[in-house]
């Protein structure tokens, strides 16, 4: 089966959803058995880019 690796990234400077509570999401994933790397961003904020 192909797995797709995600890669979840996170503002250290988000104050709606703290980077202590976005580092929780990809051990859970992990778990899962799915493949997930955590980046956290200086400077970063809340919000949505592509």
């Amino acid at each position: 089966m192909l797995q797709t690796p995600l890669l979840w990234l996170h503002g250290i400077d988000d104050t709606t959803v703290l980077c202590s509570a976005g580092q929780a999401g990809p051990p859970f994933l992990q778990q899962a058995g799915m493949k997930c790397e955590f980046k956290a961003n200086p400077n970063l904020g809340h919000s949505i880019s592509g």
